[in-house]
């Protein structure tokens, strides 16, 4: 869990030290508000509910705001939301009754573990999809630029061309006109 968020996050240090807080971050506050609000609500449920057929339900809540992360802010967005559920669902296995009260500590962490695997790697990929998919795009776009650009001036330079070439044949037919004609 921390290994992809300090490789994904801390990979640009250059950016971190220009950072400053903006509109912009609120979505994203938001967002992690939302999923801390989620994992506290299935950590709530999940005490109440440890023999139920539906904790594996509940257990899933976090999932939605997990990949909105993830479409909305790629790489990052995704290592960030699956840090914040990994770690709210660990203290809650660690210092609580365990989300899986039919298992002894030492396996309701394996499971716990097993359960978070299966749920981040899915959605670093999607993640990691999402970012080159946008690094794609914006490389299309700067390369559909510059195409236009080459035509515009190869345009230019056939317009250029054909005038001076255009003007200096019919100063050269006016001449020879004028020597014909005396």
């Amino acid at each position: 869990t921390l290994g992809p968020v300090f490789l994904i996050w801390f990979s640009d240090r250059g950016q971190w030290l220009r950072w400053l807080p903006s509109r912009r971050q609120i979505q994203p506050a938001l967002l992690a508000l939302v999923l801390v609000a989620v994992c506290l609500l299935v950590v709530w449920l999940a005490g109440r509910l440890t023999e139920s057929r539906f904790l594996p339900a509940v257990l899933l809540l976090p999932l939605a705001p997990v990949l909105w992360a993830a479409v909305r802010y790629g790489e990052k967005g995704a290592s960030g939301a699956i840090l914040v559920v990994t770690v709210i669902l660990t203290w809650r296995t660690l210092n609580a009754p365990s989300l899986f009260s039919t298992e002894p500590v030492d396996r309701s962490v394996l499971v716990l573990q097993l359960f978070l695997m299966g749920l981040s790697i899915p959605v670093l990929l999607l993640g990691a999809l999402i970012d080159e998919l946008r690094r794609a795009t914006q490389t299309t776009r700067t390369l559909a630029a510059s195409l236009l650009r080459a035509q515009d001036d190869e345009r230019r330079r056939i317009a250029r061309d054909l005038h001076d070439s255009t003007g200096q044949n019919l100063i050269a037919a006016t001449l020879i006109a004028g020597r014909i004609h005396p």
